[in-house]
């Protein structure tokens, strides 16, 4: 290719002649911006699409860290320290063994009345964590549980529901169930 001036054409606007003869200084000058609007427009949709993959990733680790801490608290003997990652509101729902409790001082009260003392609280692992986000503000939580103790080990699973609050992601539903005696 070699560069060519017209008259029809301003000094700063070159025309490109291809050894047939025909010129693309338009073609090209268009191709040319039409290539970096889609280059800009990608760039852009990865850096947008990459931006949620990381606020997934931090909501995730809030979440991940709420169920690290509560089973922490719970091998340290603490229910009222397990407690401080559930919603403390009248609105919390606990739905185990076929029964709902409402309200966080219920729901603790209940703890408290089952699991009396350190030998009956045992220790709890929580496993196969899949958090699932519903928006901005709300996940929901798939896992197992197991205690282990010495009167009896039991396992289940549970499904959590949590709520982003002003004081970081709270539990605000928790389904939890016991597999089958064999």
């Amino acid at each position: 290719m070699k560069y060519k001036s017209t008259s029809a054409v301003s000094e700063s606007r070159p025309i490109w002649t291809v050894p047939s003869g025909a010129t693309y200084g338009v073609r090209i000058s268009l191709f040319l911006k039409l290539s970096l609007a889609l280059l800009a427009l990608c760039g852009g949709m990865v850096f947008a699409f990459g931006g949620q993959v990381t606020e997934a990733g931090k909501w995730d680790e809030a979440i991940r860290r709420v169920i690290d801490q509560q089973q922490r608290a719970w091998n340290e003997g603490s229910i009222e320290r397990f407690m401080d990652h559930y919603l403390n509101s009248d609105d919390l729902t606990f739905s185990s063994g076929g029964k709902t409790t409402r309200g966080w001082t219920a729901t603790r009260d209940r703890y408290l009345a089952r699991y009396p003392d350190r030998s009956a609280m045992g220790t709890v692992t929580f496993t196969e964590i899949e958090p699932f986000s519903l928006g901005d503000d709300a996940a929901f939580v798939l896992g197992r549980w197991k205690l282990d103790r010495s009167s009896e080990p039991i396992a289940g699973n549970f499904t959590l529901v949590f709520r982003k609050t002003e004081e970081g992601w709270k539990i605000i539903h928790d389904h939890t169930s016991s597999d089958p005696k064999e």
